[in-house]
């Protein structure tokens, strides 16, 4: 997934994968780390209508992300 989004330009084919989510509901989510530090996620969907995009988030938001993914006990979230 490639998108602008508020002048800054991420992709999901430079940045490094960080967590992801299983896919629930036609959409999964995937935490990315881009190469200058900012941190996003792509949501991905198989819904027809529907399309791919990127959320900006903040490290402190990331970190939540990879707290959750080490204490999921339904494994919604994996490494």
């Amino acid at each position: 997934v490639k998108q602008m989004v508020d002048g800054v330009y991420y992709d999901t084919g430079k940045a490094t994968a960080v967590c992801h989510t299983a896919e629930f509901n036609g959409w999964k989510m995937e935490l990315f780390l881009a190469e200058d530090g900012r941190y996003f996620v792509a949501h991905y969907t198989s819904w027809e209508d529907a399309k791919d995009y990127i959320t900006p988030c903040s490290e402190t938001v990331a970190a939540q992300w990879v707290a959750a993914t080490k204490i999921s006990e339904n494994n919604q979230f994996s490494h």
